[in-house]
């Protein structure tokens, strides 16, 4: 674990050394993450937009001035200004995996042509392998949604009467949900 590195969940952390051991057997120098629910999913901070760089010796965070304060306060990783990944990718080695399923054939271009240096290496899914084994800690956040899921669909039917509407419904669903 580098110490860059400081995930909120061990669910984060026990992800984390898995892609670690990952890229260190495929031999890649660092992986490449911008698929908003795979940055989630490493970092706990809800983005559109990012780009999370793992090196064997450290992760970087890179994001535009939307996230940036709040990142810097909340992120498990060092953050830094979206226009500064080059940089870092240029000098994080010559081969960085990708996550091919996310990636449009258009970003894919841009990659290359802005880090021609660089061999980029398809890792379809990444990280979907890696999210699909819970650990406990996981398991038990998904039962406790489960429970509230389930007791907010039962606030819901309460309220079913003619002429109330779907999105009358949904916002009181998301209410019940946030203060439970």
């Amino acid at each position: 674990m580098d110490a860059a590195w400081m995930p909120s969940s061990r669910a984060q952390m026990n992800c984390y050394a898995r892609l670690k051991a990952c890229s260190a057997s495929l031999a890649w120098d660092a992986l490449l993450i911008d698929h908003p629910i795979d940055l989630f999913y490493l970092t706990g901070l809800h983005l559109s937009r990012g780009r999370l760089l793992i090196t064997r010796h450290s992760t970087h965070l890179f994001l535009d001035g939307r996230y940036l304060e709040a990142a810097k306060a909340s992120a498990p990783c060092q953050v830094f200004p979206e226009k500064e990944w080059i940089p870092s990718a240029d000098a994080a080695g010559p081969r960085i995996g990708f996550d091919s399923t996310t990636v449009s054939y258009d970003a894919f271009q841009a990659l290359r042509m802005s880090l021609p240096g660089i061999e980029w290496i398809p890792a379809p899914s990444l990280l979907k392998m890696f999210r699909a084994k819970k650990d406990p800690e996981e398991i038990t956040l998904l039962k406790k949604a489960a429970d509230l899921t389930r007791q907010g669909i039962s606030h819901i039917k309460s309220l079913l009467v003619e002429g109330v509407t779907e999105e009358k419904l949904a916002l009181e669903f998301e209410v019940f949900c946030r203060l439970n």
